[in-house]
């Protein structure tokens, strides 16, 4: 049946809205509605474009927006898109070039130089990224996505003073919010940090933090969370069908952003036998669509006690084929979207044998760097205040706590200060968990071969460093905010929830 101009636009806005603020489910399912009526429609693929590549499916993400390069007018912005894709896929040499392509159609376009300078960081060439920025900051001063670029890159150049100067010029401008700008003020939070001016840092991270803010619910974060424990609870996951297959090549990375989870996946990645897919979105997909394949009565969570061991299978199976696009051989294939936390229940039945991870942080570090974090507010909106990351800290730990009770996979605790302080020691233990023979390579994960489409990249590529470790003590009594909402949703200070 084909869709009329008038629905195919109506599709194409909830598609949209349904990705701003982070419903990439449902924002997935419009744009296959669309795709199977619309396959050749330059719009319809470059929703697609954006949906895949925030849900990890980076091939095909490349080639939506390849199409979409092909068959709309010449334009800068559709260049810089594609050329995106490409740096998310670790395609650096492709992102160059299209970010060339973007310039030849007009030579300052802002976003292709930040870009173009963004790949020259993630490849450690941060003398050639200054080279790239600094003529388009003198002549675009308050342009804030030079300046997010610019004093992360000045920063590593060790200038600090001259990164300050530029993200201060913006700071000073009266710019309009957007994502960029916001990028710019979280960047300086933590240069404001490393010259010891803590107030500062603070001041400017509740600048950026309160700029796009999404509502956040503890009650209904809450009501969730419960939801879950209740349904697939420890005695009904005890005798519940689960799948017949074998999922013992599966490992989730689940816990707080910022806990460690992008060096916990690189040191499985650096093993020979094993491949890390980085945030992928297949669980979640998989788990909203179940109610309209199968016909169940029910929503997510409660339709997961009404699947047969047959649809246990087939979810089970398409989980696999799915990883299986980014990897057909590895032995082994990590899934590090931290979402997978909510949904862990799920794999659990239909993947027997699958190796469950949580990293754990301590509790004030974990949430003063999610606060100074570029987090995109719409997929983690607790992220701009102390009382609701305290309180997600703390939920994250009650949900872990059940899903050891009550899974029969293997779960393993992994705290990051443990990382930092024995490197060999911990990655030891991790490889031994997930079932693989033991490999040197895995005591160097900055040298993996691998796209990252972490926030923290230019960390987890260099060797372990401990700078990050003890960040909130040096901030002293500023932070007793943070300290007063973790002890009120009872998390002590050492990061494990408070009993009693």
């Amino acid at each position: 049946m084909s869709l009329s101009p008038e629905r195919t636009s109506e599709l194409l806005l909830q598609a949209r809205d349904a990705a701003a603020r982070g419903d990439y489910a449902q924002a997935h399912a419009i744009g296959t509605t669309l795709l199977q009526n619309l396959p050749k429609d330059p719009q319809v693929n470059l929703l697609m474009g954006e949906v895949c590549l925030a849900t990890g499916f980076l091939d095909m993400a490349i080639e939506y927006r390849r199409f979409a390069v092909e068959h709309l007018p010449p334009a800068p912005l559709l260049e810089v898109q594609l050329a995106q894709a490409y740096v998310h896929s670790g395609r650096l040499g492709d992102a160059l070039a299209h970010y060339a392509n973007a310039l030849k159609l007009d030579a300052s376009f802002a976003p292709a130089i930040a870009g173009r300078a963004e790949v020259y960081e993630m490849q450690g060439n941060f003398k050639r990224a200054w080279k790239t920025l600094e003529p388009a900051t003198k002549v675009a001063p308050t342009d804030p996505s030079l300046a997010a670029v610019g004093v992360r890159v000045l920063m590593e150049m060790r200038r600090l003073d001259d990164a300050i100067r530029l993200g201060e010029v913006v700071m000073a401008a009266k710019l309009p919010d957007e994502p960029q700008l916001r990028s710019t003020l979280l960047t300086m939070a933590r240069a404001y940090e490393r010259a010891k001016r803590y107030q500062d840092a603070l001041d400017v991270a509740a600048r950026g933090n309160a700029m796009l803010a999404v509502p956040f619910s503890h009650e209904l974060y809450r009501a969730e969370t419960d939801t879950l424990i209740e349904t697939l609870s420890t005695d009904w996951m005890k005798d519940a069908p689960r799948a017949t297959v074998d999922g013992s090549w599966a490992t989730f990375i689940v816990g707080m952003p910022r806990s460690g989870s992008t060096l916990t996946e690189r040191i499985i990645h650096a093993h020979p036998d094993a491949f890390g897919a980085d945030e992928d979105f297949s669980l979640q997909l998989i788990a909203g669509s179940v109610q309209a394949e199968f016909g169940l009565a029910s929503q997510w969570p409660e339709n997961a006690r009404e699947l047969t061991p047959e649809q246990l299978d087939r979810s089970g199976e398409k989980y696999e084929r799915s990883m299986r696009t980014k990897s057909a051989d590895a032995k082994l294939i990590s899934n590090k979207d931290l979402a997978n936390m909510r949904r862990l229940g799920f794999a659990d039945r239909i993947l027997p044998g699958a190796k469950f991870i949580h990293t754990r942080r301590h509790a004030a570090d974990n949430c003063l760097s999610c606060y100074f974090e570029r987090l995109r507010p719409a997929s983690i909106p607790y992220a701009g205040s102390f009382d609701d990351l305290a309180f997600v800290y703390a939920e994250n730990e009650r949900l872990w706590a059940h899903w050891q009770d009550a899974c029969q996979n293997d779960t393993l605790t992994v705290d990051y200060e443990d990382l930092v302080n024995d490197l060999p020691g911990t990655a030891r233990r991790i490889i031994d968990f997930v079932g693989l023979s033991w490999d040197d390579r895995c005591l160097k994960p900055h040298e993996a071969n691998r796209a990252d489409r972490t926030l923290s990249v230019t960390q987890v590529r260099r060797p372990i460093y401990t700078a990050a470790k003890g960040r909130a003590a040096k901030y002293g009594d500023l932070l007793e905010p943070l300290q007063s909402a973790l002890k009120r949703h009872g998390v002590d200070s050492k990061g494990t929830e408070a009993k009693g």
